[in-house]
């Protein structure tokens, strides 16, 4: 591989034909340890230090995120007793905040930002809320879910579109 000292490697500082220089990993400062936020997630989904999370990755760990906690987490009884009127054990705000936390969780932890986990958190129990009030149905539910993933974090979280100092998106168009 080619490197500033190598005599393949042409007078302007260029690749020489045939060969690639290899992909730059910056991390911006964030009080972690000096890995940003983006960092941190990549190198947990992404081994490979030269793959960040872009959009769709992203977006799809989400969706199956979230499909585990819809599912595989969450229990008869939770998917009963979340909804007023059908609490037995506990008060139905016990269950429908605890179902929601957990995708709160599952969201903090996949894109390494605690307050995206906690947007989710509210989103969630808000469009759970809507479905026990009869507002919709399960296939409404998982589309409001699964757009939320889209919009919210899959929309904010791609390092090459956000600034993860500011969290200002760039105006650069569309993902």
């Amino acid at each position: 591989m080619a490197t500033a000292e190598d005599p393949q490697q042409d007078q302007a500082g260029g690749e020489t034909e045939g060969q690639q220089q290899p992909l730059q990993h910056v991390h911006g400062g964030s009080g972690h340890g000096g890995a940003s936020w983006t960092g941190r997630a990549a190198q947990a989904m992404f081994p490979d230090p030269s793959h960040h999370p872009h959009a769709l990755d992203l977006f799809l760990m989400l969706a199956m995120g979230h499909f585990v906690g819809d599912f595989a987490l969450q229990s008869d009884r939770m998917a009963t007793e979340k909804c007023p009127g059908h609490d037995v054990t506990l008060p139905w705000y016990w269950w429908l905040g605890s179902h929601a936390a957990i995708h709160g969780f599952l969201v903090g932890a996949i894109t390494g930002v605690p307050l995206l986990g906690l947007a989710e958190w509210v989103a969630h129990a808000l469009t759970d809320f809507g479905k026990c009030r009869h507002l919709y149905r399960l296939p409404g539910d998982q589309a409001i879910h699964l757009t939320t993933k889209l919009f919210g974090p899959g929309w904010w979280c791609d390092p090459e579109r956000v600034d993860s100092t500011t969290f200002i998106r760039s105006s650069d168009g569309p993902l």
